[in-house]
């Protein structure tokens, strides 16, 4: 197998487990665009409709044929990001000196996914008021703090304040808009710029303004649902676009300058220079933190930070051993993609797994020689294998004191299966 193959095959992998993970929903709710903020309404990306069942819970016999010429009359809608694609974009761009905010926005599940709930659910006015305060907070690191500032701008060479302004604006509204601004952008964040310069005296806290302005916009905090190219109807994404929804997916983060320069140039629009771009992608290591970002969404692996189990019934669970089987289930995952030659049907069926010292002895396996993890082969007897073997899954989905065939039969049909499940009848015990 070559390396074209091996690309074709975690590309391949990668969009099997997105299918599994965006199996519910019936769209967004209508977003009214501000027409402050320079959105278009040009174009409107049609929800996928769920089909419809006979009966809750019975399997699709035919996989629903997509439509790329899908026509839709719901109005355009904006995403937000995600707290990891926010922070992931923000470290990538000022590098990891950078502290990114915490205190924002709590990411909400929608249909048991944040990817969902980014599109579906709405932002309070404390929300709003700490995405301010994180911009701000982002905007101080860059100027106080030399090894940060490095990677902003440098005027030296440039003649004048407001031509400093100018070039920041120009170059950080794209990479963090993820779109060149207009010229109305342009000159309103400049004049706001040069406002500060003049009030406080320092072409920096000209700078920290247009940075805090830049970073707390919806352009930044949200992805475009909209298009300017094409029909209300079209349903095709612009390059910008593009570029975004694969550096969100691929990268958990926003694009970089190279994959804003194929958006700008067309190469997106070409189905072959998009194939290589999204083997450079793939090959690029912010490719394993992106499948481990939608592997903590699609398991809500999350849940294991705070998980608490009984230990009279349950001797082998301690406080630490949830993020570690959470980890384990990242690795697993990050390894059948890009390390081995592997399709989904082995995430359900390998033997192989990462484990630490406790876990070792909750598996029963000889334990690594170092306190950290290895890779292990579980016992081709034994009775653990893949997936649905991990303590991170048979923990989630059981009670405190006991396991639960049930909720774990659930999370086979919810999660696996992309069938709902309703809930149980009033009379059941």
């Amino acid at each position: 197998m070559n390396d074209g193959d091996h690309t074709i095959m975690r590309l391949g992998l990668l969009f099997a487990l997105l299918s599994l993970g965006g199996c519910y929903g019936e769209g967004p709710p209508p977003f009214d665009p501000d027409a402050d903020l320079g959105m278009s309404s040009d174009t409107v990306i049609a929800p996928i409709e769920e089909p419809a069942l006979e009966d809750v819970g019975t399997p699709v016999d035919e996989p629903v044929a997509l439509d790329p010429d899908l026509e839709s009359d719901a109005p355009p809608v904006m995403r937000r990001l995600t707290a990891s694609q926010y922070r992931h974009t923000l470290e990538d761009w000022f590098g990891p000196g950078l502290v990114p905010p915490t205190n924002l926005e709590p990411d909400g599940r929608s249909e048991g996914l944040y990817a969902v709930g980014a599109s579906v659910n709405g932002l309070s006015s404390l929300g709003v008021e700490r995405y301010v305060k994180g911009a701000v907070s982002v905007a101080v690191q860059l100027i106080d703090f030399a090894p940060i500032r490095s990677e902003l701008i440098d005027c030296t060479a440039l003649p004048d304040d407001e031509a400093c302004l100018g070039e920041l604006v120009d170059l950080w509204a794209r990479r963090l808009w993820r779109r060149p601004v207009t010229e109305a952008e342009h000159d309103r964040l400049v004049a706001l710029g040069q406002n500060a310069t003049d009030v406080l005296g320092s072409v920096e806290e000209g700078i920290r303004y247009v940075m805090t302005a830049i970073i707390a916009s919806p352009h930044f905090i949200y992805t475009h649902g909209v298009s300017s190219e094409g029909s209300e109807t079209s349903g095709v994404y612009s390059g910008w676009q593009m570029a975004t929804r694969l550096a969100l997916f691929i990268w958990d983060s926003g694009p970089d300058d190279a994959l804003l320069d194929a958006a700008e140039a067309g190469d997106l629009d070409d189905p072959d220079r998009l194939r290589e771009i999204v083997r450079a992608m793939l090959a690029d290591a912010r490719a394993r933190r992106g499948i481990r970002a939608f592997a903590d969404d699609w398991l809500e692996l999350d849940g294991l930070l705070d998980i608490s189990k009984d230990p009279a019934v349950f001797p082998y669970f301690s406080p630490d051993i949830g993020q570690q089987a959470r980890e384990e289930t990242l690795r697993l995952l990050e390894h059948i993609v890009f390390d081995a030659d592997a399709d989904f049907r082995t995430l359900m069926t390998t033997r192989t797994t990462f484990v630490t010292r406790r876990l070792a002895g909750l598996y029963g396996v000889p334990a690594p020689d170092v306190d950290a993890f290895a890779q292990v082969e579980l016992p081709a007897d034994g009775v653990r294998s893949g997936l649905l073997g991990h303590a991170s899954v048979l923990s989630l989905h059981a009670s405190p004191n006991r396991s639960s065939p049930t909720l774990r039969g659930v999370f086979v049909r919810e999660r696996l299966l992309c069938q709902h499940m309703p809930s149980p009848p009033a009379n059941v015990d």
